[in-house]
């Protein structure tokens, strides 16, 4: 279970970092203010469980600044508070919900690594060696020197129509190793509220290339992981977008929910 939820929080990361990074304040058009539905296809194959897929539907909310996603698949919902440096994760079953503040992700990420590592030293050294072997390159990136990442976007002029929408693909990769394929339309902007929580939470610090061939909203997104343990492949795509005013109501914690401390240092 713990490297299932391990293996989530990674996909729904770097998603997010990808959408930030296509959706940034490069272009002029007006924000884009309603809501959105998509469809995400997760495969995961590891040694441990072998190839299990998942699939979940969502409809969010989006605001300038603000952002609620709903997962009608498992019932649970999250809100994104960029004005309140915060993040709340909601069990409308139970009535409770989670409290995430950007400023503690990073040190949290920091206490994780350095508890990784110190379990690591406890490893015999042929133990080590067999990490390595099932990790390959992805061994030092957990346990070694933290590098800054090298981001960079290819368009490759390739297009075609998504969901009633004109979409170009885009590559996204870090340190030259593809990572997302997305396909853009140009019709809609979030401005670069995500990148603003990115910076906050410190999730990733290399540079972003400022390039107009990166306008857009992505309407196809297809992350390819290379977990060390395994093999994640997550699609995503956007069925429908509903342009509309939302309430700032819409954004806050219902009443009688009670407040639970997170499981996960995330």
């Amino acid at each position: 279970m713990k490297k299932q939820k391990i293996v989530v929080i990674a996909t729904v990361i770097l998603a997010l970092i990808a959408s930030a990074f296509a959706t940034s304040n490069l272009f002029a058009q007006k924000k884009f203010e309603g809501y959105w539905e998509n469809e995400t296809i997760t495969k995961t194959s590891t040694k441990f469980t072998g190839t299990k897929t998942k699939i979940e539907h969502e409809k969010i909310y989006y605001k300038a600044g603000k952002m609620k996603q709903v997962n009608l698949t498992d019932n649970t919902i999250s809100i994104i508070r960029l004005d309140k440096g915060l993040s709340w994760t909601l069990n409308p079953k139970e009535k409770t919900y989670i409290e995430i503040r950007f400023e503690d992700v990073q040190r949290n990420m920091k206490a994780l690594r350095g508890e990784m590592a110190q379990k690591m030293n406890q490893l015999s050294a042929e133990e080590k060696e067999q990490m390595k072997k099932m990790m390959g390159d992805k061994f030092n990136a957990m346990f070694g020197e933290q590098t800054m990442p090298t981001v960079s976007f290819k368009v490759t002029g390739k297009k075609k129509t998504i969901s009633g929408y004109n979409c170009k693909q885009v590559i996204l990769s870090l340190n030259n190793e593809p990572m997302m394929e997305m396909w853009l339309t140009n019709k809609y902007s979030f401005g670069n509220d995500f990148l603003k929580m990115y910076e906050k939470t410190g999730l990733i610090k290399g540079k972003i290339p400022n390039s107009k061939e990166l306008q857009g909203f992505p309407i196809y997104t297809k992350v390819d992981m290379n977990l060390g343990i395994g093999k994640s492949v997550s699609e995503t795509t956007i069925k429908k977008i509903v342009p509309q005013r939302i309430s700032d109501k819409e954004f806050e914690l219902p009443a009688g929910y009670t407040k639970q401390e997170s499981p996960m240092p995330f």
